[in-house]
């Protein structure tokens, strides 16, 4: 089960649990899952790939080439149209 902090007040944290293979969930989401953050954070701080970054971090970059890959496309600017 994986939380998320909703909100946070004065003296409260909200969080919600949400279960990432539920049918609520979206699949491209179930599919990131997969993927360990913590190593591809360490392949970014090792490869400096964020270090000259303008507006896309890493993170978005594989997101959005992934989203590529899985509706046939070829390059950012063909997912955005």
């Amino acid at each position: 089960m994986i939380t998320f902090d909703l909100f946070t007040t004065k003296h409260h944290v909200i969080v919600a649990k949400v279960n990432p293979f539920s049918s609520s969930y979206p699949i491209l989401g179930q599919l990131l899952s997969f993927i360990p953050r913590e190593v591809f954070k360490k392949c970014v701080v090792e490869t400096r790939s964020d270090k000259w970054y303008k507006k896309l971090k890493t993170w978005d970059h594989f997101v959005f080439m992934f989203y590529a890959v899985l509706t046939g496309g070829s390059s950012i600017r063909e997912v955005v149209k």
